[in-house]
Protein backbone atom coordinates (compact mmCIF):
# COMPACT_ATOMS: atom_id res chain seq x y z
CA UNK A 1 0.00 0.00 0.00
CA UNK A 2 2.71 2.12 1.01
CA UNK A 3 4.84 1.59 -2.56
CA UNK A 4 1.16 1.85 -4.71
CA UNK A 5 0.66 5.52 -2.65
CA UNK A 6 4.32 6.74 -3.80
CA UNK A 7 3.79 5.56 -7.12
CA UNK A 8 0.57 7.43 -7.16
CA UNK A 9 1.93 10.45 -5.60
CA UNK A 10 5.16 10.65 -8.38
CA UNK A 11 2.83 9.53 -11.44
CA UNK A 12 -0.27 11.87 -10.53
CA UNK A 13 0.82 14.25 -8.33
CA UNK A 14 -2.17 12.71 -5.52
CA UNK A 15 -1.93 13.41 -2.08
CA UNK A 16 0.62 11.23 -0.12
CA UNK A 17 -0.80 10.84 2.96
CA UNK A 18 -1.40 7.17 4.72
CA UNK A 19 -1.90 5.68 7.53
CA UNK A 20 -0.52 1.91 8.33
CA UNK A 21 0.69 -0.65 11.12
CA UNK A 22 4.55 -0.75 11.49
CA UNK A 23 6.44 -2.84 13.48
CA UNK A 24 8.80 -1.10 15.88
CA UNK A 25 12.16 -2.29 17.03
CA UNK A 26 11.06 -3.92 20.11
CA UNK A 27 9.08 -6.35 17.86
CA UNK A 28 5.32 -4.24 18.74
CA UNK A 29 3.55 -2.86 16.09
CA UNK A 30 2.01 0.73 16.50
CA UNK A 31 -0.22 2.96 14.11
CA UNK A 32 1.76 5.40 11.96
CA UNK A 33 0.88 8.43 9.78
CA UNK A 34 3.36 9.02 7.01
CA UNK A 35 3.16 12.20 4.58
CA UNK A 36 5.20 12.94 1.73
CA UNK A 37 6.05 15.58 -0.98
CA UNK A 38 8.38 14.96 -3.51
CA UNK A 39 10.10 18.16 -4.45
CA UNK A 40 9.12 19.13 -7.88
CA UNK A 41 12.70 21.49 -8.20
CA UNK A 42 14.71 18.38 -8.98
CA UNK A 43 14.74 16.42 -12.19
CA UNK A 44 12.49 13.69 -12.47
CA UNK A 45 15.90 11.01 -12.74
CA UNK A 46 16.84 12.51 -9.05
CA UNK A 47 13.62 13.83 -7.55
CA UNK A 48 13.68 13.84 -3.79
CA UNK A 49 11.12 12.55 -1.53
CA UNK A 50 10.48 14.69 2.00
CA UNK A 51 8.69 12.05 4.41
CA UNK A 52 7.01 12.64 7.85
CA UNK A 53 6.28 9.71 9.86
CA UNK A 54 4.31 10.48 12.97
CA UNK A 55 3.70 7.88 15.87
CA UNK A 56 -0.71 7.81 16.15
CA UNK A 57 -1.18 4.37 18.10
CA UNK A 58 -2.80 6.36 21.05
CA UNK A 59 -4.75 8.81 18.87
CA UNK A 60 -5.86 5.52 16.82
CA UNK A 61 -6.95 3.89 20.56
CA UNK A 62 -8.45 6.57 21.62
CA UNK A 63 -11.00 6.68 18.20
CA UNK A 64 -11.38 3.16 19.08
CA UNK A 65 -12.39 3.51 22.28
CA UNK A 66 -15.02 6.16 21.79
CA UNK A 67 -16.03 3.94 19.10
CA UNK A 68 -16.88 1.02 21.05
CA UNK A 69 -18.56 3.50 23.98
CA UNK A 70 -20.58 4.71 20.90
CA UNK A 71 -21.60 1.34 19.96
CA UNK A 72 -22.10 0.47 23.58
CA UNK A 73 -24.41 3.67 24.50
CA UNK A 74 -26.59 3.01 21.18
CA UNK A 75 -26.66 -0.51 22.10
CA UNK A 76 -27.59 0.60 25.61
CA UNK A 77 -30.14 3.05 24.64
CA UNK A 78 -31.93 0.42 22.63
CA UNK A 79 -32.56 -1.58 25.35
CA UNK A 80 -33.82 1.55 27.50
CA UNK A 81 -36.61 2.15 24.95
CA UNK A 82 -37.84 -1.46 24.24
CA UNK A 83 -37.82 -1.11 27.47
CA UNK A 84 -39.89 1.50 27.66
CA UNK A 85 -41.96 0.50 24.81
CA UNK A 86 -42.83 -2.96 26.88
CA UNK A 87 -43.99 -0.89 30.26
CA UNK A 88 -46.05 1.39 27.60
CA UNK A 89 -47.65 -1.59 26.38
CA UNK A 90 -48.16 -3.44 29.68
CA UNK A 91 -49.77 -0.11 31.60
CA UNK A 92 -51.91 0.20 28.05
CA UNK A 93 -53.56 -3.21 28.42
CA UNK A 94 -54.05 -2.32 32.31
CA UNK A 95 -55.72 0.25 31.68
CA UNK A 96 -57.74 -0.98 28.77
CA UNK A 97 -58.47 -4.46 30.53
CA UNK A 98 -58.46 -3.74 34.52
CA UNK A 99 -59.75 -0.13 34.74
CA UNK A 100 -61.97 -0.24 32.05
CA UNK A 101 -63.81 -2.99 32.94
CA UNK A 102 -64.17 -1.42 36.61
CA UNK A 103 -65.47 1.16 35.32
CA UNK A 104 -68.08 -0.55 32.98
CA UNK A 105 -69.11 -2.57 35.72
CA UNK A 106 -69.46 0.52 38.08
CA UNK A 107 -71.80 2.08 35.18
CA UNK A 108 -73.85 -0.85 35.45
CA UNK A 109 -74.33 -1.02 38.85
CA UNK A 110 -75.71 2.94 38.85
CA UNK A 111 -77.71 2.05 35.79
CA UNK A 112 -79.56 -0.82 37.71
CA UNK A 113 -80.77 1.17 40.40
CA UNK A 114 -81.60 4.29 38.01
CA UNK A 115 -85.31 2.78 37.98
CA UNK A 116 -85.81 2.44 41.56
CA UNK A 117 -85.07 6.29 42.27
CA UNK A 118 -87.67 8.42 42.28
CA UNK A 119 -86.04 11.23 44.20
CA UNK A 120 -85.65 14.42 41.16
CA UNK A 121 -82.56 15.47 42.79
CA UNK A 122 -81.09 12.02 43.36
CA UNK A 123 -81.75 11.04 39.68
CA UNK A 124 -80.36 14.12 38.60
CA UNK A 125 -77.08 13.38 40.74
CA UNK A 126 -77.34 9.93 39.12
CA UNK A 127 -77.23 11.20 35.49
CA UNK A 128 -74.16 13.18 36.52
CA UNK A 129 -72.43 10.43 37.82
CA UNK A 130 -73.22 8.17 34.93
CA UNK A 131 -71.68 10.99 32.77
CA UNK A 132 -68.64 11.19 34.72
CA UNK A 133 -67.96 7.34 34.07
CA UNK A 134 -68.70 7.40 30.49
CA UNK A 135 -66.38 10.81 30.39
CA UNK A 136 -63.61 9.21 32.87
CA UNK A 137 -63.70 5.56 30.79
CA UNK A 138 -63.39 7.53 26.99
CA UNK A 139 -60.52 9.10 28.79
CA UNK A 140 -58.70 5.59 30.22
CA UNK A 141 -59.51 4.68 26.41
CA UNK A 142 -57.88 7.52 24.93
CA UNK A 143 -54.68 7.23 27.55
CA UNK A 144 -54.48 3.69 26.82
CA UNK A 145 -54.47 4.59 23.19
CA UNK A 146 -52.02 7.29 23.43
CA UNK A 147 -50.11 4.89 25.65
CA UNK A 148 -49.33 2.06 22.71
CA UNK A 149 -51.94 2.00 20.32
CA UNK A 150 -53.01 -1.63 19.41
CA UNK A 151 -52.87 -1.10 15.90
CA UNK A 152 -49.72 -0.55 15.84
CA UNK A 153 -48.79 -4.73 17.10
CA UNK A 154 -51.64 -5.97 15.34
CA UNK A 155 -51.98 -4.09 12.03
CA UNK A 156 -48.56 -2.10 11.56
CA UNK A 157 -47.63 1.64 10.89
CA UNK A 158 -49.93 2.93 8.90
CA UNK A 159 -53.35 1.94 10.65
CA UNK A 160 -51.43 2.85 14.17
CA UNK A 161 -50.67 6.50 12.26
CA UNK A 162 -54.23 6.58 10.85
CA UNK A 163 -56.07 6.06 13.94
CA UNK A 164 -53.27 8.38 16.00
CA UNK A 165 -54.15 11.50 13.65
CA UNK A 166 -58.05 11.01 13.95
CA UNK A 167 -57.68 11.17 17.65
CA UNK A 168 -55.49 14.40 17.67
CA UNK A 169 -57.54 16.07 15.06
CA UNK A 170 -60.98 15.09 17.14
CA UNK A 171 -58.83 16.14 20.56
CA UNK A 172 -57.71 19.61 19.12
CA UNK A 173 -59.55 20.77 16.51
CA UNK A 174 -56.12 20.79 13.99
CA UNK A 175 -56.62 19.43 10.58
CA UNK A 176 -53.82 17.21 9.72
CA UNK A 177 -53.54 15.48 6.06
CA UNK A 178 -51.94 12.25 6.65
CA UNK A 179 -50.56 10.78 3.27
CA UNK A 180 -48.96 7.30 2.98
CA UNK A 181 -47.45 5.88 0.18
CA UNK A 182 -50.02 2.89 -0.61
CA UNK A 183 -46.82 0.21 -1.59
CA UNK A 184 -45.32 0.48 1.93
CA UNK A 185 -45.30 -3.08 3.53
CA UNK A 186 -44.82 -4.15 7.01
CA UNK A 187 -41.44 -2.70 8.99
CA UNK A 188 -39.35 -4.07 11.55
CA UNK A 189 -41.33 -3.90 14.84
CA UNK A 190 -37.73 -1.22 15.94
CA UNK A 191 -38.62 0.95 12.91
CA UNK A 192 -42.62 1.01 12.98
CA UNK A 193 -42.55 1.84 16.67
CA UNK A 194 -40.08 4.62 16.78
CA UNK A 195 -41.70 5.71 13.04
CA UNK A 196 -44.43 6.48 15.42
CA UNK A 197 -43.12 8.11 18.50
CA UNK A 198 -41.55 10.43 15.66
CA UNK A 199 -44.58 11.43 14.16
CA UNK A 200 -46.23 11.59 18.31
CA UNK A 201 -43.38 13.48 19.04
CA UNK A 202 -43.61 16.19 16.24
CA UNK A 203 -47.63 16.74 16.69
CA UNK A 204 -46.83 16.91 20.55
CA UNK A 205 -43.94 20.09 19.61
CA UNK A 206 -46.60 21.42 16.96
CA UNK A 207 -49.46 21.44 19.05
CA UNK A 208 -47.53 23.04 22.01
CA UNK A 209 -45.22 25.62 20.40
CA UNK A 210 -46.11 26.03 16.36
CA UNK A 211 -49.95 28.10 17.01
CA UNK A 212 -50.53 25.93 13.41
CA UNK A 213 -53.53 25.28 12.04
CA UNK A 214 -53.03 23.10 9.31
CA UNK A 215 -50.30 20.00 9.47
CA UNK A 216 -49.14 17.06 6.49
CA UNK A 217 -47.68 13.90 7.19
CA UNK A 218 -46.07 11.90 4.44
CA UNK A 219 -44.39 8.77 4.15
CA UNK A 220 -42.84 8.10 1.16
CA UNK A 221 -41.17 4.31 0.57
CA UNK A 222 -38.30 3.78 -1.71
CA UNK A 223 -35.62 1.05 -2.74
CA UNK A 224 -33.53 1.50 0.46
CA UNK A 225 -35.32 4.86 2.47
CA UNK A 226 -38.39 5.89 4.35
CA UNK A 227 -39.05 9.57 4.12
CA UNK A 228 -41.06 11.11 6.90
CA UNK A 229 -41.82 14.34 5.83
CA UNK A 230 -43.71 16.77 8.90
CA UNK A 231 -44.82 19.92 7.23
CA UNK A 232 -47.01 22.53 9.63
CA UNK A 233 -47.81 26.33 8.79
CA UNK A 234 -47.12 27.75 12.06
CA UNK A 235 -44.89 30.43 13.81
CA UNK A 236 -41.83 28.45 12.55
CA UNK A 237 -38.51 29.16 14.62
CA UNK A 238 -34.76 29.70 13.74
CA UNK A 239 -32.73 26.43 13.02
CA UNK A 240 -29.63 27.60 14.32
CA UNK A 241 -30.91 28.04 17.45
CA UNK A 242 -33.06 25.08 17.87
CA UNK A 243 -30.02 23.35 16.88
CA UNK A 244 -28.20 24.82 19.61
CA UNK A 245 -30.47 24.38 22.22
CA UNK A 246 -31.10 20.99 21.63
CA UNK A 247 -27.27 20.17 21.83
CA UNK A 248 -27.50 21.39 25.39
CA UNK A 249 -30.34 19.55 26.25
CA UNK A 250 -32.95 22.06 26.50
CA UNK A 251 -35.62 21.03 23.26
CA UNK A 252 -35.89 17.60 24.33
CA UNK A 253 -38.70 16.97 21.61
CA UNK A 254 -36.80 17.81 18.85
CA UNK A 255 -33.63 15.94 20.87
CA UNK A 256 -35.62 12.86 20.89
CA UNK A 257 -36.98 12.64 17.05
CA UNK A 258 -32.97 12.97 16.50
CA UNK A 259 -32.25 10.55 19.14
CA UNK A 260 -34.90 7.93 17.68
CA UNK A 261 -33.52 8.57 14.12
CA UNK A 262 -30.17 8.03 14.81
CA UNK A 263 -30.57 4.74 16.40
CA UNK A 264 -32.28 3.77 13.28
CA UNK A 265 -28.88 5.35 11.28
CA UNK A 266 -31.08 8.07 9.84
CA UNK A 267 -30.86 11.46 9.52
CA UNK A 268 -33.37 14.30 10.63
CA UNK A 269 -33.13 17.76 8.33
CA UNK A 270 -34.90 21.06 9.69
CA UNK A 271 -36.57 24.19 7.53
CA UNK A 272 -37.68 26.69 9.18
CA UNK A 273 -38.28 30.54 9.73
CA UNK A 274 -40.20 32.95 11.11
CA UNK A 275 -43.54 32.67 10.44
CA UNK A 276 -42.99 30.32 7.78
CA UNK A 277 -44.31 27.32 9.48
CA UNK A 278 -41.24 24.43 9.67
CA UNK A 279 -40.73 21.15 7.82
CA UNK A 280 -39.19 18.33 9.98
CA UNK A 281 -37.23 15.31 7.34
CA UNK A 282 -36.51 12.16 8.43
CA UNK A 283 -34.53 9.57 6.01
CA UNK A 284 -34.09 6.46 7.34
CA UNK A 285 -32.50 3.33 6.32
CA UNK A 286 -35.39 0.51 5.21
CA UNK A 287 -35.65 -2.86 6.33
CA UNK A 288 -38.82 -4.75 5.92
CA UNK A 289 -40.33 -6.65 8.41
CA UNK A 290 -39.17 -10.74 8.36
CA UNK A 291 -41.99 -13.01 6.88
CA UNK A 292 -44.16 -14.80 9.64
CA UNK A 293 -43.71 -18.32 9.41
CA UNK A 294 -47.15 -20.66 8.68
CA UNK A 295 -48.25 -22.80 10.51
CA UNK A 296 -50.15 -25.74 8.73
CA UNK A 297 -52.88 -26.77 10.36
CA UNK A 298 -55.66 -29.93 10.01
Amino acid sequence: NIGKAIQSHIDHQTIYDVKCRLRTSGGIYRWFRICGRLNENEPYESKVMSIAITDIDPMIQLENEIRNSRIQLKNLTLRVIERQESERKHIARELHDEIGQILAAVKINLQSVKPHIANPPSATRLEDSLAIVDDLAARVRNLSRLLRPPQLDALGLLPALSAYVENRMRSTGLTINLNCDPNLVRLQPDIETNCFRIVQEALTNILRHANATKVSIELRCFERELLINIKDDGIGFDVKEVVERTARGECLGLFGIEERAELLSGKVTLFSGKDEGTNIQVRLPLRLAKPRSRVNRR
